[in-house]
């Protein structure tokens, strides 16, 4: 019986019946994590997909300002947050053979080769 309510509890937290798994910060019925340790472009990308979820996509402000402040919370024992790669046409952040990334301090558009290792951001609905 144990087993299966643990079982229950696992598929409905994947679903999303009862929001964000722990480690996961919501926000507009999505579920955001920031994975600190540092990968290619299309590994956090891969990595992304493995957790049932996506490279952070950033096109309105308040996603800039929330993902911001998730990255700079993650990182507050750090000296500096950390750059940080999200999915974005990078001809946005101006390159087209380039991936894109959010630069520190100030939180703007940037781009790097695409194997340079970096955190990234995750992102599911709810």
């Amino acid at each position: 019986m144990a087993f299966s309510l643990r079982v229950f509890f696992l598929v409905c937290g994947i679903s999303g019946v009862f929001g964000c798994l722990p480690g996961w910060k919501p926000s507009n019925s999505e579920c955001y994590i920031f994975e600190p340790i540092p990968v290619s472009h299309q590994d956090a990308k891969r990595n992304c997909e493995t957790l049932g979820a996506q490279l952070v996509t950033i096109i309105d402000p308040a996603k800039v300002d929330f993902v911001v402040d998730l990255i700079k919370n993650a990182t507050a024992n750090a000296s500096n947050p950390v750059d940080t790669w999200i999915d974005l046409n990078s001809q946005v952040c101006g390159s087209s053979v380039e991936c894109a990334y959010i630069e520190f301090p100030d939180g703007a558009c940037n781009t790097a080769k695409c194997d340079v290792n970096k955190p990234y951001v995750c992102v599911k609905p709810m």
